[in-house]
């Protein structure tokens, strides 16, 4: 197992990271290839012990980093502009419906031509979609926009964009033009609808057991890890992580002293022992 970890590590090593020390291992407690990398550079010392065949904790999902929603919205000697951008959520709390993808996007609305154009990039199945929407303006006042697009496509729906300024919101409703259509368009007979959030989406993982530099220890509490099935990314590292003694880790609270390369090779092997069994 020892040489299928050291093979798996290699995988993860770029030509250019210069390590002092490698060397990977199989960890039966919990279940995953550790490798062991030490850096004794004079402009950055570092001790790391990585999980580097996903045994442990889970490869990269895709995780939602929210903030407030910004609606631009311009008036220029009477040529108007509005954009926005970020990702849809239902605004049903409801599981059926709730969407499929992520979804992010970006909406431009042009007085001049009298459209709003949304651009989406969809996350479906690991892929990335680019998808597009054009709404005719159909109001343009001091509150806000609505513009309409009533294409209809196979399940014959018609979709609203709504900006409103004074909420700082915009909202996207899908309603059936028309009663009917097949099997596949039986979920569409209701409307929905969805708000742009501000914020992004991104795929983030996590492959650190363990880390110590000058700034203090990030170590992962195996207990915590477990319970969470090894999906940690979108998680507080307060929740999952401490300091190798139970206490706030560094990425949370920085030690009231620097440590020195004695103290984080003392701590790692501490927790290598520990795991190497």
């Amino acid at each position: 197992m020892d040489a299928y970890c050291t093979d798996r590590g290699k995988e993860y090593l770029s030509d250019d990271e210069k390590l002092d020390q490698v060397r990977a291992f199989y960890s039966w407690k919990i279940h995953t290839c550790v490798q062991i990398e030490e850096k004794d550079a004079a402009s950055g010392w570092s001790y790391e012990l990585r999980d580097v065949s996903q045994g442990f904790l889970r490869p990269p999902q895709t995780v939602r980093s929210e903030m407030p929603l910004k609606v631009y919205h311009y008036d220029y000697s009477g040529f108007k502009t509005v954009s926005a951008e970020g990702f849809w959520v239902s605004t049903d709390t409801s599981k059926d419906k709730q969407l499929v993808q992520q979804i992010a996007a970006k909406i431009d609305c042009d007085s001049s031509e009298r459209t709003c154009k949304e651009r989406d990039a969809e996350l479906f199945g690991g892929l990335l979609h680019p998808e597009s929407e054009e709404y005719k303006v159909t109001k343009w006042d001091g509150s806000g926009v609505v513009a309409d697009d009533e294409e209809g496509g196979n399940c014959n729906l018609g979709h609203r964009l709504a900006v409103d300024f004074a909420s700082n919101s915009i909202v996207v409703t899908d309603y059936p033009l028309k009663a009917g259509g097949g099997a596949d368009c039986k979920v569409f007979q209701n409307a929905n609808s969805y708000s742009l959030h501000g914020g992004s989406i991104g795929i983030m993982g996590t492959d650190n057991i363990f880390s110590c530099t000058k700034d203090g220890i990030n170590n992962v509490i195996i207990s915590k890890v477990n319970e969470l099935h090894g999906h940690v990314i979108d998680k507080p590292y307060s929740d999952w992580t401490d300091n190798g003694e139970g206490g706030p880790p560094a990425t949370v609270k920085t030690p009231d002293h620097p440590f020195s390369q004695t103290d984080c090779k003392r701590a790692m092997d501490k927790v290598v022992s520990e795991l190497s069994f």
